[in-house]
């Protein structure tokens, strides 16, 4: 069965607005792919954009046959229209390069990805506001 980039992002996009970093996010989208068993791997090494030399490292990002996976590669490099979002074929991204190796990750428990998700969802500084007003 051909998984299809939709698909991806159907199950991908919605965590798209937690405050969770390259590393946190890949456990998400990690859990969430196997969960609905979507064959996937797990990457940890350098993101560049070639046009700037800029780069980062560590960073984490999946690849699911020929489609990256990478929610936070403008977090590191910028938001610039040739920085990749979401998922995407590395093809369209000619100025981006991913350097790196695939690495083993055990799942996390459904419990504790719950929780991260529910954390970086939770604005704990509005919180502390409300709670100094009172």
């Amino acid at each position: 069965m051909r998984i299809t980039k939709e698909k991806i992002k159907a199950i991908t996009d919605r965590f798209d607005t937690c405050h969770l970093e390259c590393d946190g996010m890949t456990r998400v989208l990690q859990f969430y792919l196997t969960k609905e068993q979507v064959p996937h791997k797990v990457y940890i090494g350098q993101i560049v954009d070639k046009r700037t030399n800029e780069g980062f490292s560590p960073h984490y990002w999946i690849k699911t046959g020929n489609l990256f996976i990478d929610y936070r590669a403008k977090m590191w490099l910028g938001e610039e229209e040739h920085i990749p979002h979401g998922v995407f074929h590395i093809k369209n991204y000619p100025e981006i390069a991913y350097y790196g190796y695939r690495i083993e990750l055990n799942l996390l428990p459904e419990a504790v990805v719950n929780m991260w998700i529910f954390e970086s969802s939770f604005d704990i500084e509005k919180l502390c506001r409300k709670l100094e007003k009172r």
